[in-house]
């Protein structure tokens, strides 16, 4: 039998190969889109018709993509991380507060609140935390309370957009590390992790 590979001839410089075919006899005459092949050639092949020879077709993600895909997973992570909770010893002991878009908007509001009635030394409010033993309750704050918290979670958010940033300049060193082949540039982006 003799093989033939069956190309693409729309392509400009690289043929993909359609299928594979096999005859007992060539084809007389021989159609401009099969090229006779050996039993290494498959699918996963392309052809190059200026130096007639066939190279094997990379399956493997762009290292670009796998970068920009790595990113988009940590800024997911980033995201879960501010919004899982935060921790402040506003109450003299550590409480973990919730910090969700939700619970951020609220601690913007009473941190705005605690500004404008600073002056009013009645002033408290409840805010939901959790203490060590993570029993949930509305607890008393005062004005300067709500604001500890209120930097606690400025400060749990900063961290993790600087983490972020951290690890997105990593990943893109790595890109721009040509000492590195695409294969260990794949390796080392899918390595970076939150």
């Amino acid at each position: 039998m003799i093989r033939f590979a069956q190309i693409d001839t729309a392509a400009s410089q690289l043929h993909r190969i359609i299928s594979i075919r096999e005859y007992a006899v060539a084809p007389d005459p021989l159609p401009a889109d099969l090229v006779e092949i050996d039993n290494t050639i498959t699918e996963e092949h392309s052809y190059d018709p200026a130096s007639e020879s066939f190279s094997l077709v990379s399956t493997a993600p762009a290292v670009a993509n796998v970068a920009d895909a790595r990113i988009v997973q940590l800024r997911a992570m980033c995201r879960a991380h501010i919004v899982g909770s935060a921790t402040s010893d506003a109450l003299g002991t550590t409480h973990t507060y919730p910090t969700s878009e939700t619970d951020q908007l609220n601690l913007n509001g009473l941190v705005t609140s605690s500004l404008l009635n600073s002056a009013d030394q009645a002033w408290n409010r409840l805010m939901w935390c959790a203490d060590a033993t993570g029993v949930w309750d509305r607890r008393s704050h005062s004005h300067e309370q709500v604001r500890a918290v209120g930097t606690a979670v400025e400060a749990h958010v900063v961290a993790a957009q600087n983490q972020l940033k951290a690890l997105n300049d990593q990943i893109q060193a790595i890109v721009a590390d040509a000492s590195l082949s695409d294969e260990e540039k794949r390796t080392a982006i899918t390595a970076v992790t939150w």
